[in-house]
């Protein structure tokens, strides 16, 4: 399982969703719209208007591997050496 992390900049719907509803059930897409599975759930530190960061937690590996191949090379290399 991964975890992916990275600032966080909400769009229009975003601050619509924060006003309406309870943000537990929150989800991430890729760039191509595809979910991602994130069985630890969704998290976002910050408040609208400053700078905010997203985790995503629980990735399956072969999603995960499919995602971010570079991370994981650069993970994997490190045990390579040892």
């Amino acid at each position: 399982m991964g975890v992916a992390f990275g600032r966080f900049e909400p769009n229009d719907a975003y601050e619509n969703v924060c006003v309406v509803q309870n943000l537990g059930n929150l989800s991430v897409r890729s760039g191509n719209g595809v979910t991602l599975n994130a069985s630890g759930g969704v998290h976002v530190v910050g408040q609208l208007g400053e700078e905010m960061e997203v985790s995503v937690l629980g990735i399956p590996h072969a999603e995960y591997e499919t995602l971010f191949p570079e991370h994981l090379k650069a993970y994997e290399r490190q045990f390579k050496n040892s």
